[in-house]
């Protein structure tokens, strides 16, 4: 969808004839790059095939992911990819101007994705969401809330549920297992209509204005690259510990510490943020399943969590392979 609209976009540049004869842009070291208007819509087809052909690059389906069947956000996403201040320009430039098709860090891409042109991940961001974050206003806080519903949703996906059509699960239901694994079940709503807004999870209707206990609701792409995907990298684990909820007083204020320079983190403090949360989720893991009886057999999120985050603070600074759902 993404390429079909740039195509589009490319063809009424050249029908339209709006652009100068030469194009240039500057790296972060200063060389400025000159090149001929026509070769525009190369050199952006030339960064198109890093992110997305299947030879290269194993983000390209996240990224579809994220955005589904909406062609409006598929071309902005290309787009922020590319303005985005955390992929550096000579990174964009050398992808552009290859002969052949080469690829872009994948981590960098996450992190474009997750802040934008933010500094630091603020979760208000279009595409990536932090779903260990608690439910604001929450009775009963908790880091595996958002995870235990959607991966609810994931593991019931090809069943039917509530309805003749698979996937599908009224919200009543879905708040109902969560009361049964030991949340408060005004927080477990209030978790689905926030994924809902998210667009991790959608509801049957695409017209109703808000959710109610009755509608049924299904589990959307980007909620399962949240849950497979996004968890096992460390450029998300350590992105989100911007934004987290902790319980842990020390861990706060070690991320505080971690995110209160003016600079990105160098990578020893990137290492061991990621180890610390990933820490802190196994012993909240704990101390849940000790609070409540069944959570340990049926807390399927938080199992999750806790062996992806594992994942991604050991792999951290490990070349990484194509991501298996």
């Amino acid at each position: 969808m993404i390429k079909k609209r740039l195509e589009i976009v490319l063809e009424n540049i050249r029908e339209e004839g709006e652009l100068g004869k030469f194009q240039k842009f500057t790296t972060e070291t200063g060389v400025q790059v000159t090149y001929a208007s026509n070769r525009l819509g190369e050199f952006l087809m030339s960064i198109y095939l890093s992110l997305f052909d299947r030879r290269t690059a194993h983000i390209g389906a996240t990224i579809e992911a994220l955005v589904a069947k909406d062609a409006r956000s598929a071309l902005g996403m290309f787009a922020d990819i590319i303005a985005s201040p955390h992929i550096p320009t000579s990174q964009i430039g050398s992808t552009a101007a290859a002969g052949s098709v080469g690829r872009m860090d994948e981590d960098r891409i996450i992190r474009a994705l997750m802040r934008g042109r933010f500094r630091i991940f603020n979760n208000k961001g279009q595409y990536v969401r932090d779903i260990l974050s608690s439910v604001p206003k929450a009775k009963r806080p908790s880091n595996f809330l958002y995870a235990d519903i959607l991966e609810f949703l994931i593991r019931h996906r090809k069943e039917k549920i509530d309805f003749s059509v698979e996937g599908y699960a009224s919200c009543r239901t879905i708040v109902n297992r969560m009361g049964q694994i030991g949340y408060d079940e005004e927080d477990a709503f209030a978790a689905l209509v926030q994924l809902a807004e998210w667009d991790l999870v959608r509801p049957e209707s695409l017209i109703a204005a808000k959710l109610t206990l009755d509608d049924p609701v299904q589990v959307h792409a980007s909620g399962f690259i949240h849950m497979r995907y996004f968890l096992k990298r460390p450029e998300y684990i350590m992105g989100i510990s911007a934004d987290m909820n902790y319980s842990s007083y020390e861990l706060a204020q070690e991320a505080a510490r971690v995110w209160g320079n003016r600079v990105e983190p160098g990578y020893r403090s990137r290492q061991q943020i990621t180890a610390r949360v990933a820490d802190y989720l196994k012993a909240e893991y704990d101390r849940r399943c000790r609070r409540h009886a069944f959570y340990e057999d049926l807390g399927y999120g938080g199992k999750q969590v806790v062996m992806f985050s594992r994942i991604a603070a050991d792999s951290f600074g490990k070349p990484q392979g194509r991501a298996r759902a």
